[in-house]
């Protein structure tokens, strides 16, 4: 029965840091804060749910996710991956993005097929889901 928990334990802990996209462009100065970790966001850094990556004033980045869905964040944003999940057979999940400032060009991907709430971006002020689209969202 200790074997079984354990496993199952490590089975969750896998999912919850595992690569769910990477970084593909960005600028110097742009930084992904995971958990107290401060990272330097540069093409091939890995993704996890609950990163927030930040650009500076002057900087710009864009990454790609497991789905497939794009990501371009301009200067002076801050979003957080507040929820990735993905069956990369079935191509089921969810996708969630808070946008606290700035701007988000989003090309989705395959998760936001299996319906309008698959895939959402968060504001302070206003939800969006998208389904099979194209979107840019800014926040003052």
């Amino acid at each position: 029965m200790r074997i079984l928990t354990l496993a199952i334990a490590l089975a969750f802990a896998t999912t919850a840091t595992a690569n769910i996209g990477r970084i593909k462009t960005a600028d110097s100065g742009v930084k992904i804060t995971r958990g107290t970790q401060k990272i330097d966001a540069k093409p091939g850094v890995t993704l996890e749910a609950g990163d927030v990556i930040t650009t500076p004033a002057n900087g710009k980045a864009g990454m790609t996710f497991i789905d497939n869905s794009r990501v371009a964040l301009s200067r002076g944003t801050v979003i957080t991956v507040e929820k990735f999940e993905f069956n990369d057979t079935t191509h089921q999940g969810n996708f969630i993005v808070y946008l606290a400032k700035g701007s988000v060009a989003v090309v989705s991907g395959h998760i936001s097929r299996n319906g309008a709430k698959s895939m959402l971006i968060r504001t302070p002020k206003s939800l969006y889901a998208l389904r099979d689209a194209r979107m840019v969202v800014r926040v003052k």
